[in-house]
């Protein structure tokens, strides 16, 4: 099978941007969003928000110096002397970056999407299951089309780049570069099984033996004499 064309790589030297900050930027700032209680209060997908009363709550973690920076230029504690009204991702955002166009902002938004399918893989009980790699897929499927794009995939960082190459040479993908849910499956789970951590893979193990234990009874336990 031929070699595909190489998918683009972001690197902290090539990494994308908007007018006013960089993936990375983003990153950083929706993970100290996160770190102080935002919830996506109105279903699984929806905006993170965060209340008066869970930012309260969140300053008494002892926030990194870096976290620090970030809520210094938010001026969050401002914000709700002046509302005690929650506060959503987007207008989080636009107090860090006062500048940010609309078309900055909804690239952010999608930024942050790529950051959620990254941190259900580095969830402490990711298991590689159908139900997480959905929610991954969701994530990266930025028009909800039921098609992935690769580049979002890469940018996504989810796959080292020998990963993303070798998926790429195995596997024959449409001239737009789209999968859809189960060739996505079929292309990433063996990658990302192994990224399960040793403390989960103990557990599927233990519940496998569970699991067994009870079959095996099911079948010779109640067995007539």
């Amino acid at each position: 099978m031929p070699r595909k064309a190489a998918v683009p790589r972001t690197s902290r030297e090539t990494q994308v941007r908007c007018a006013v900050c960089t993936q990375d930027d983003t990153w950083q700032a929706y993970d100290v969003f996160s770190r102080l209680g935002a919830k996506e209060v109105h279903g699984l997908g929806s905006e993170p928000e965060l209340s008066r009363q869970a930012f309260l709550e969140g300053l008494r973690l002892e926030p990194t110096l870096c976290q620090l920076k970030v809520l210094r230029r938010s001026k969050l504690a401002e914000r709700f002397r002046a509302s005690a009204a929650p506060v959503v991702l987007k207008e989080f955002f636009a107090l860090l970056w006062p500048r940010a166009a609309p078309a900055d902002l909804e690239q952010m938004h999608r930024w942050t999407q790529l950051r959620k399918a990254q941190g259900v893989i580095l969830d402490a009980d990711f298991r590689g299951t159908d139900e997480e790699l959905r929610l991954i897929f969701g994530y990266l499927d930025e028009d909800q089309s039921g098609g992935l794009c690769m580049l979002e995939l890469q940018r996504a960082r989810i796959l080292d780049p020998k990963e993303m190459d070798e998926i790429m040479d195995e596997f024959d993908v449409d001239g737009d570069g789209k999968i859809d849910f189960q060739e996505f499956c079929a292309m990433v789970r063996p990658a990302l099984k192994a990224k399960v951590s040793a403390t989960t893979r103990r557990k599927l193990e233990e519940e496998q033996k569970q699991q067994l234990s009870e079959d095996m009874k099911l079948a010779f336990g109640s067995r007539p004499r």
